[in-house]
C-alpha cells in the first residue's frame, strides 16, 4: 500500500512537472533564440556603422579593427566594393545566426554567432528549472512516504490485531483510529472478536457441561453394572453379559472422550510448534513496567526451552490472565516458571502473597479474581487444567497434556 501511494503521488508530480515544466522550457529556448537574433541585429547595424565612419576618415577597416567590434563567439566579415574582404573571429557552423547589412557606397557586413554559445545559455537558463523539478520530484516522494506512513499504519495495526485475532485471542484490543475507513474496519474487526468470543465461549461451556453430564452417568452405569457381575446371586450366564455390556460402556467413554476433546479445541485456532519459554516470556513482558511501576518485579525461571505443539493464543490469553491477577491481588515479586514434566508441561504464577482460596482444580472460582473462572474454562479446552497449588503462598498452575499423554490429565 505504502509503495503504491509513494509511486502515485511520485507520478502525479512528475505529470504536473511534464504539463508545466516542458511547456516553459521550449518557451525559455525560443525567447534566448529571439533575444540572440536581435542581439546579432544589433551587433550588425552597429558594425556598419562604425565600418562606414572608418571609410569615412580614410582609415583602413581591417581585421585588427573589425576584432574591436565582434563580441565572444561572434565572426565578423566586411566586403568592399572591390571584392576585398577582412574577417575577424573563429569560423562557425552553417546554423549559425547570421545578420547582414549593405554599406553606403557598397560592399557588406555579415555578422554571425554561433550556436554553441546559443545552447549554453539556453542551458544555464534551463539548469534551474531542472533542478526545480528534481527537488519537486524528490520532496514528493518524502511527502509521499510520510503521508503513506501515516495513512497505513493503522491499517498495520488492524492486520495485526486480525492476526492475533486468529490464533484464537478473542480478547485482542483493536485499536480506534482517526482515519474513517480504518475506523470501519475496526468496527467490524470488534464486532467480529465479540461474536466469535461469545460463540466460542459457549461451545466451551457446553463442552464441559456435557463431558461431566455425559460421562459421569456412564461411570455411574457401569459401576452398578460392576458390583452386579461380582454378586453372589447372578448367575454366571449373567455375570458374563454384565461383563461385555461394561466394555461397551468403556468404549462408548472413551467415545464421548474423543467427541469432547475435538470439540473443546474445535475453535482455539491452529496448533503449531513454539517454544512455551519464548511464548511465556512475551507473554510477560508487558507487564514489566506496571509492576516496576508498582514497586513490584517480574521473574521467568524455569527450563530455558520447551519445544511443545499447541495454539498460542490462548495460552498466552491464561498466562496474561493469571499475571492481571498476581498483579491486582497478590504481593512481592511475580515468578512465572515454565517446567517440563513426564507427561505435561507446567506455567505456573506466582507471587508473595497468601494463598487464599483452597488448593486444587480450579472450576468456578469465587473470591480469587472474576476472571480465573473463565481462564479455566479455556484450559479445559485445551485439554489442560487450571489449578491452585498447595503452597503457602498464591501459585497458579497451568498444565498442558503433551499430544502423546493427553490421557493423564482426562
Amino acid at each position: 500500500m505504502r509503495e503504491r501511494l509513494v509511486v502515485t503521488l511520485v507520478g502525479m508530480t512528475l505529470a504536473v512537472i511534464a504539463l508545466f515544466g516542458v511547456p516553459r522550457a521550449y518557451e525559455t529556448a525560443d525567447l534566448i533564440t529571439d533575444r540572440e537574433r536581435e542581439a546579432v541585429g544589433r551587433t550588425v547595424q552597429l558594425a556598419a556603422t562604425a565600418v562606414e565612419a572608418r571609410r569615412a576618415s580614410g582609415a583602413p577597416v581591417d581585421s585588427g579593427f573589425l576584432r574591436s567590434l565582434a563580441g565572444d563567439d561572434e565572426r565578423i566579415t566586411v566586403t568592399t566594393p572591390d571584392g576585398t574582404t577582412a574577417v575577424t573571429g573563429d569560423p562557425v557552423g552553417d546554423d549559425a545566426f547570421t545578420a547582414t547589412r549593405e554599406l553606403s557606397g557598397g560592399g557588406e557586413v555579415v555578422v554571425q554567432r554561433g550556436r554553441d554559445a546559443v545552447d549554453e545559455r539556453i542551458s544555464d537558463a534551463l539548469t534551474p528549472l531542472v533542478l526545480l523539478a528534481l527537488l519537486l520530484a524528490v520532496l514528493s516522494a518524502v511527502v509521499g512516504f510520510v503521508l503513506a506512513r501515516r495513512l497505513a499504519h493503522p491499517f498495520r495495526r488492524l492486520a495485526d490485531s486480525a492476526r492475533v485475532l486468529g490464533t484464537g485471542r478473542f480478547d485482542v484490543e483493536v485499536p480506534h483510529s482517526r482515519v474513517p475507513e480504518a475506523e470501519a474496519l475496526g468496527d467490524a474487526l470488534r464486532a467480529t472478536a465479540r461474536q466469535l468470543d461469545d460463540l466460542v465461549t459457549r461451545e466451551r461451556q457446553l463442552a464441559v457441561t456435557a463431558s461431566h453430564e455425559l460421562r459421569t452417568p456412564v461411570t455411574s452405569l457401569r459401576l452398578v453394572l460392576e458390583d452386579l457381575s461380582y454378586w453372589p446371586q447372578t448367575p454366571p450366564d449373567v455375570a458374563q453379559e454384565l461383563t461385555a455390556a461394561m466394555g461397551e460402556l468403556d468404549r462408548l467413554d472413551a467415545a464421548i472422550g474423543e467427541l469432547l476433546v475435538d470439540r473443546k479445541g474445535a475453535n482455539l485456532g491452529q496448533a503449531v510448534e513454539v517454544d512455551l519459554v519464548r511464548l511465556v516470556a512475551g507473554t510477560i513482558d508487558r507487564f514489566r513496567e506496571p509492576a516496576r511501576e508498582a514497586g513490584r518485579s517480574v521473574r521467568l525461571g524455569g527450563d530455558d526451552e520447551a519445544t511443545v505443539t499447541v495454539v498460542p493464543g490462548p495460552v498466552a490469553q491464561v498466562v496474561e490472565a493469571l499475571m492481571d491477577n498476581a498483579l491486582a491481588h497478590g504481593e512481592g515479586v511475580v515468578s512465572v516458571t515454565v517446567t517440563r514434566r513426564p507427561a505435561y508441561d507446567e506455567i505456573a504464577v506466582d507471587d508473595e502473597g497468601e494463598r487464599t482460596a483452597a488448593p486444587g482444580v480450579i472450576h468456578q472460582v469465587r473470591g480469587v479474581g472474576g476472571g480465573l473462572s473463565a481462564i479455566s474454562l479455556l484450559a479445559e479446552s485445551m485439554g489442560g487444567q487450571l489449578l491452585v497449588d498447595d503452597t503457602p503462598t498464591t501459585r497458579y498452575v497451568l498444565r498442558l497434556p503433551r499430544r502423546d499423554a493427553s490421557d493423564v490429565l482426562a
